[in-house]
This record gives structure tokens, sequence and C-alpha cells, in this order.
């Protein structure tokens, strides 16, 4: 240490807090002193002095020096994955009552509780020079997997194309957002009735389904998916836009029908679900693609159904909602159990919500 920062320390007045701001407004440094008590013994002087940066908005590190009889004794340097784990341990000291331990042992994480605070504390060690080495070590300690953060990445980049698509949704047709599901079915999967949905092994979202086999011709269904469960089921999906009407006229006041759109996209999945029911086995084994049986059974009895459609922002204007016809649009929806009607901007915050919540 310099002679300069030892007699800054020794001039410091005890119990005082030094404020001193880096060149071109940077940072500062925030210290204090600590003279010797009479019930501890310890050293002479103690110096505790944090780095604070303003383009972080956080602290980058703290340093602790020791003096005796006015010279450098000893330093200690902690990074702010030090001060994550110092907080861990000053709370767990504050929650404990110390006479009454009779352990010797007590483990940290068992019980601990997550708050904002910590939240906090992590989300700066991770965006640290630390941050890297820290996720490297929890993928070789096992607590994460290098497809853990590959997913999550994948997720959030979609999810972006997800709103992009949305805002530029007038330029789009129904075969855009076809595609886009099929390569995204994590979001119809965690989406659709929080039932964990999954494509058919080896076959397209967008599906023959009308006759025996479900790769003959007939009618199309945007999407046949499965429940992944102990037993598979079939459900459908329907895809229109977001810029196609949720309703129609006001025949009376304060009293609105559905759309032709809508109404039309009902009747079209209703009937291809009437003809699974009429033309598949409740119990079917499926083939590959060379004919051969395979060990995938599905079952069925009366098969989900969604259809995928409009916005809520139909019912706004001037940040103004439309009650009266709001209101009809749920009446309407909640009372129709299969199939179940959603809006792509409703979807959107589901998507949303799986890639922020995702551990």
């Amino acid at each position: 240490m310099g002679k300069s920062n030892i007699n800054y320390i020794n001039n410091y007045t005890p119990d005082k807090l030094y404020i001193s701001d880096f060149k071109e407004d940077k940072g500062k440094f925030i210290s204090i002193a600590f003279d010797n008590y009479k019930e501890i013994a310890i050293s002479e002087r103690i110096s505790i002095r944090l780095t604070y940066l303003n383009e972080k908005d956080d602290l980058n590190g703290i340093k602790i020096t020791k003096l005796n009889n006015g010279s450098f004794d000893s330093e200690l340097l902690l990074s702010n994955f030090d001060l994550v784990h110092l907080e861990m341990f000053l709370e767990l000291i504050k929650s404990l009552k110390l006479s009454e331990l009779t352990t010797s042992k007590i483990a940290l994480i068992d019980g601990f509780e997550i708050n904002q605070k910590s939240k906090t504390a992590l989300n700066s060690v991770l965006k640290s020079e630390q941050g890297i080495t820290f996720l490297k070590e929890f993928i070789e300690e096992g607590v994460l997997s290098e497809k853990d953060l590959v997913n999550l990445k994948y997720r959030k980049e979609k999810l972006s194309e997800f709103k992009s698509m949305l805002d530029n949704s007038s330029s789009l047709i129904e075969k855009n957002w076809q595609d886009f599901f099929e390569d995204n079915k994590w979001i119809l999967g965690y989406g659709l009735d929080y039932i964990t949905t999954d494509s058919l092994d080896n076959k397209k979202l967008e599906q023959v389904v009308s006759g025996f086999d479900v790769n003959s011709r007939g009618k199309r269904v945007d999407g046949l998916l499965k429940t992944k469960g102990i037993i598979s089921s079939l459900c459908l999906c329907e895809f229109k836009t977001p810029d196609t009407k949720l309703m129609g006229k006001e025949p009376r006041p304060d009293s609105w029908s559905i759309s032709s759109q809508l109404s039309d996209a009902i009747a079209q999945i209703q009937k291809t679900s009437r003809k699974l029911v009429e033309n598949l086995k409740s119990e079917t084994q499926m083939k590959d693609s060379e004919g051969y049986s395979t060990d995938e059974f599905l079952y069925l009895n009366e098969p989900k159904s969604f259809i995928i459609i409009g916005s809520l922002t139909e019912f706004l204007k001037n940040e103004k909602i439309n009650q009266e016809k709001y209101s009809s649009f749920e009446i309407f929806r909640k009372n129709i159990n299969n199939p179940e009607i959603i809006t792509f901007d409703e979807l959107f915050e589901r998507a949303k919500y799986i890639v922020e919540h995702t551990k």
C-alpha cells in the first residue's frame, strides 16, 4: 500500500464517512475508519473502502485495510461475488439466536429465502466480470447445463421475434404464424390451458386429420398436437391472425355478435374434431414414416381444441375500453367449452411469463 493512502487512513476522523469522486465522474470511493475498541482486541485502526461505479449503478468491490501503530499491516479485497456470500452470511447470523446454537454445522442453502435484496445482488454478480466464472462453476457442478442457457437465450430471441411479428401483423398471413409456431412449439406447449403439449413425433404441426389415418387426405387443421403426460391425447389448434376481427355488429344496444371469421373458425375446428372422433379409434398405435408400428399410442375421446385469433386491442380506442363490446366477447368465450379462444396478445403474455420464470 502506498504511503499516501496510509496517511489518508491515519488522518481519517473515526466513524466519519468520506466520499471522493473518480476522474471524469466515473464513480466514487466511499470510506470509513474505526479505531480499536476496548471490548475486542483488534488492530489500532480498520479502514473500509467501497468502490461505486456510476455506469453500473452498483458497488464494484470492497477493500478492508488494517493498520497497526500507524503502519500498514494487512489488506483484504472482496469482489461482488464475495459480497453476495458475505451478505448471505450476515443475513443468516441476523436470523439466528447465537446463544442457543448447539450444532457444529448449519446448511446455508436449506430454507434460505431468496428475497429481492438477494436477487439484486445476484443480478449484479452476473453482470460483473466474475459473472462468467460464476456460471461456468454452476455448469461444472451440474446446477445448470449449457442447454439450459442456450434454451433460455433462444426463447428470449423468439419472444422478441413474436413481439416484432405482432407489431407488424398487418403484413403477415396465417401461414407466417403457422410456420412460426411450428418452429416454437414451446409457446403452444406451455401456453395452451397450461397443459404441456407436444407435436406428434416426426409429424408437422399442420396435419390432415379427417379419415382413419392422420396422414390420409382430408380436412386440414393448422395444429395437431398431443398432450404430454402418462396418457397422450390429441388436441387441435386453429390459427388466424392478430388482425382477424373477434366481434361483428351490434344488433342490439350493448350487445355485440361475434365476427363471421370467429364463427367460421369455431365451426371448422368443431367439425374437424367430430370427424376425428368418428374416424379414429379411441386407442391408436402410431406408425413411422415407413409404416411400421411405434411404441406411441394416442387416446381419443373428446379432443381439446384451441383457436388463436385476434387481439384484445380490438376493444381499445385512444386507450379507452369499449366495455359492452369486451363484455360480449368474454361472456361468449367463457360459455363455450370447446374450442378455447385465445388472442395472440394473450398467448404472447403467456410466452413472456414462461421466459421470465424459467429457472
